[in-house]
């Protein structure tokens, strides 16, 4: 009955589909997949609990990089940064030299607590919104160049949570 959950529910189903082979059923994205959707019944912060799936699913992959440093100056201590869209690396503010689309400390924190805590730790914390879509929107735009294939539902989340770019 919350249109939020259900879309949030069909963007976690459309990128397993589209990032998973099937021939596999002791394959870990499912186990992911299956718990993200048990945990979309239960939360009232569906947006964060897409993108979190979205962390795991890159991590899952083999295609996410833990350690959440500036790829270009190595940097740990960064305020802002932004994904590049071609490998996922973090680039800081200062080596971004762009202050379009750039994330700050509070989606910093955020895929921080996801790599380290489950979902139901990092819950009870209050994340922007705005971070938390910008999160989903620049990481879908990897999964859209990496796999080569366009998120349908995107928009759609991105649409029901207030923004779009």
């Amino acid at each position: 009955s919350d249109f939020a959950k259900i879309t949030c529910s069909a963007f976690l189903l459309e990128l397993v589909e589209q990032t998973t082979g099937f021939g596999n059923k002791e394959n870990p994205v499912f186990d992911l997949l299956a718990g993200a959707l048990f945990s979309m019944e239960k939360t009232d912060r569906p947006l964060g609990l897409a993108v979190f799936f979205i962390i795991h699913l890159l991590r899952l992959h083999g295609i996410f990089d833990l350690t959440l440093r500036c790829k270009v100056c190595g940097a740990n201590d960064f305020s802002a940064f932004a994904f590049d869209t071609h490998d996922m690396g973090v680039v800081c503010g200062n080596c971004s030299g762009a202050d379009k689309d750039m994330l700050g400390k509070d989606a910093l924190d955020f895929v921080s607590a996801s790599l380290n805590t489950k979902f139901s730790g990092i819950a009870q914390h209050k994340y922007s919104a705005a971070s938390l879509r910008g999160l989903l929107f620049s990481m879908s735009l990897f999964l859209e160049r990496y796999f080569s294939m366009k998120i349908r539902s995107k928009e759609l989340i991105l649409n029901i949570t207030g923004h779009i770019h």
